[in-house]
């Protein structure tokens, strides 16, 4: 994998947005399980919700970057609406931390 600088020191979710640290992103959703990672895809309506794995891609750790799970630029509009109307059916704990 080519490494930016910024990949290679600690990360917080601050610097994981800021930087698109793809690791910390892989280690998310391995964290989250296949299971769990599909159902915020589905439940948030993003994309195409498609996480499934293909011959060359994992999907918890590539699903986003050039595998299955696809977004139109239309759908992320639609996406950050609902994000920012706090539409998604998570916790006020959970945009909190996200707006901040």
């Amino acid at each position: 994998m080519d490494w930016r600088e910024s990949w290679l020191h600690p990360t917080d979710p601050t610097k994981w947005m800021k930087d698109s640290v793809v690791w910390f992103s892989q280690q998310l959703t391995q964290s989250l399980g296949r299971e769990r990672f599909a159902d915020y895809t589905r439940k948030f309506e993003y994309g195409n919700t498609d996480v499934n794995s293909d011959q060359k891609h994992d999907a918890l750790t590539l699903s986003w970057i050039g595998s299955s799970l696809q977004i139109s630029p239309m759908e992320q509009v639609s996406f950050l609406t609902r994000l920012v109307k706090r539409r998604l059916g998570v916790s006020e704990h959970a945009f909190a931390m996200t707006e901040n």
